[in-house]
């Protein structure tokens, strides 16, 4: 079972947050990269938001058996 760790500096003033890893973050070994991550990623640019700037994480680090 392969954990997807958090990114980002911990003492972001920013926190992302989700449930639990995707199949493309499980193989990235990085939170929000999926679907859900690229829609986050343009929302961010859209307001000028860099993603290193934030501390992104999941509650839990495994996916869920059947996703």
């Amino acid at each position: 079972m392969k954990r997807v760790k958090h990114i980002g500096p911990l003492d972001a003033k920013i926190a992302i947050v989700g449930m639990a890893p995707g199949k493309d973050e499980v193989s990235m070994g990085v939170p929000f990269i999926g679907v859900s991550g690229q829609l986050l990623s343009n929302c961010m640019r859209q307001i000028g938001m860099n993603r290193g700037d934030c501390f992104i994480t999941n509650v839990s680090e495994v996916m869920p058996p059947n996703n």
